[in-house]
């Protein structure tokens, strides 16, 4: 299987599966590529999105936004 065919296989697992793949994804991949990526609240009450060693799109948001209930 390509990499092309496992990333479209990705897209449609449900939102909650996706989340699971990348966090599997970020906390396994090799050290070169790996992204630490982390989402808290502030004391404001705001969430706050961190990411070391990588690059948040307005899609990544929309994606971590459609997880939130």
């Amino acid at each position: 299987m390509s990499a092309a065919e496992v990333i479209e296989r990705i897209k449609e697992l449900p939102a909650n599966e996706r989340a699971q793949v990348a966090r599997f994804i970020a906390e396994n991949g090799n050290a070169a590529a790996r992204c630490k990526i982390s989402i808290a609240t502030e004391a404001d009450g705001l969430p706050v999105i961190r990411a070391n060693g990588g690059i948040i799109t307005s899609q990544l948001v929309h994606e971590i936004e459609s997880l939130t209930p």
